[in-house]
């Protein structure tokens, strides 16, 4: 868990730029991008449960907490960091999606989270929910906004791999940008989703009651079958199954014969 109690709203300040969010200041002194509970299409449980979930796969998010409602305290909403982007002059005259495939490592990143966004269902990927943040002399790509992943639909997870916002991005960076594809880094991605348990879900959600709705139930009970038939689909769709088979067990690659 990240924390035995959630944080509370000491200060709303001028709203943020994307209409989805109230900027706030919780009672740790940080700012943070707030979506408040709401049960209709339940945002705040899903971004929490998949920011923990990218945080076990490696893939790099702000900080991120859940944060009691300023009216009600028994209801949660969600926090994600504030992070300045890189805003240079130089950087403006530059298209957004060429300033994300530039980024530091932009290749094993892009090829990590798009993984991800597969198997959760995230149908709303697009060049501006990645933050460009500088972080010493790099500057890093940071994954935001899962809201429209897993129950976003009603079931427990979308049917099928995601199109949309999603499958048009990741075309654009990997073939008219030409990113290179780091299908080893995307296994070792997978290789950790196919860890994660539902114990491990439960835990996640654990102490956040208001977020405990038949479709998070539902995603739980069917944990182990969800996950193994999604990660199926996607080994179909990025590898066949012989690559696959090479790529997460290396020693069956079949050695070259020595030239005498």
């Amino acid at each position: 868990m990240k924390q035995l109690f959630p944080l509370q709203i000491v200060a709303e300040l001028p709203r943020a730029s994307d209409q989805n969010y109230r900027s706030v200041m919780a009672n740790d002194q940080l700012t943070y991008l707030y979506k408040p509970w709401d049960k209709k299409n339940q945002a705040s449980s899903i971004e929490y449960l998949c920011y923990a979930l990218a945080g076990i796969c490696g893939i790099r998010t702000p900080n991120y907490n859940a944060i009691c409602d300023i009216n009600d305290h028994s209801l949660f909403g969600f926090g994600s960091e504030y992070k300045d982007e890189v805003n240079g002059i130089k950087n403006l005259a530059i298209p957004r999606i060429k300033r994300i495939a530039r980024a530091y490592c932009a290749s094993q990143f892009l090829s990590e989270l798009r993984v991800l966004d597969l198997f959760l269902h995230n149908t709303d990927r697009h060049p501006k929910n990645l933050l460009i943040a500088p972080q010493g002399k790099n500057d890093l790509l940071w994954a935001i906004d899962f809201a429209d992943s897993l129950f976003h639909s009603g079931s427990p997870i979308g049917t099928g791999l995601p199109g949309g916002n999603t499958d048009s991005f990741y075309t654009t960076i990997f073939n008219e940008e030409k990113l290179r594809f780091d299908a080893v880094s995307a296994m070792v991605v997978l290789q950790k989703i196919s860890a994660i348990t539902t114990t491990t879900i439960k835990d996640i959600v654990a102490n956040y009651s208001s977020w405990r709705t038949p479709e998070l139930a539902s995603l739980i009970d069917s944990w182990d079958l969800i996950k193994n038939e999604r990660i199926k689909q996607i080994r179909q769709s990025l590898w066949n199954d012989k690559n696959a088979e090479i790529l997460l067990f290396p020693h069956k690659i079949p050695a070259r014969p020595v030239k005498r």
